[in-house]
C-alpha cells in the first residue's frame, strides 16, 4: 500500500517502529537490547559501503552525540565503543520503558542525521530501505531531529 505525504512518518517515529519490531517484549531492557540489534544491523551494512572501522566510528559518535544532547538519557546508553553491560541493563530497567525508547530513538536519529551528512540523503534511504525494508519507505524525506 502506497503512502501519502500525510501518512508517512517522522524519523524519529520510523526508528521507534524500528526499534518496537525488533523488541520481544515492553520492558525496558528488552528496548535497550532491540535498539542495539537495530544499530547494529545497520552498522554491518554500512560496513560494506564505508568499511567496518568508519561504521564503527560513526556509531561510536552518534553514542557521543546522543549522551552529550540527552544528559538525563546518559546513563541509559553505553558509552562509545562499549557493549551492552550489564549496568546499562540495570539503569534501564530502573529508568523504565519511557526513558529508555527515548533515548534508543534518540540513539538512532542521530546516527542516521550522522548518516545522512556523510553519504547523502538519497543514499541513506538506499540504506535503510535495504536495512528496513517494511519501514524506512514510510519515512519523510528530511533530516530531523531527535
Amino acid at each position: 500500500m502506497a503512502q501519502t505525504r500525510d501518512s508517512a512518518l517522522t524519523l524519529p517515529a520510523a526508528l521507534r517502529e524500528v526499534i518496537l519490531r525488533e523488541a520481544r517484549n515492553d520492558q525496558a531492557v528488552e528496548i535497550l537490547a532491540a535498539a542495539g540489534r537495530s544499530s547494529d544491523r545497520l552498522a554491518r551494512y554500512l560496513e560494506s559501503l564505508i568499511g567496518a572501522a568508519g561504521a564503527r566510528a560513526l556509531l561510536q559518535r552518534s553514542v557521543a552525540l546522543t549522551r552529550r544532547e540527552h544528559p538525563r538519557l546518559a546513563e541509559v546508553l553505553p558509552r562509545a565503543g562499549t557493549p551492552l553491560q550489564s549496568e546499562c541493563l540495570a539503569v534501564a530497567e530502573r529508568q523504565g520503558s519511557g526513558v529508555v525508547m527515548e533515548s534508543s530513538v534518540a540513539l538512532l536519529v542521530t546516527f542516521v542525521n550522522l548518516l545522512v551528512s556523510f553519504i547523502g540523503e538519497r543514499l541513506t534511504v538506499q540504506v535503510l530501505c535495504h536495512v528496513w525494508p517494511d519501514v524506512a519507505p514510510l519515512l519523510r524525506s528530511k533530516k530531523e531531529s531527535p
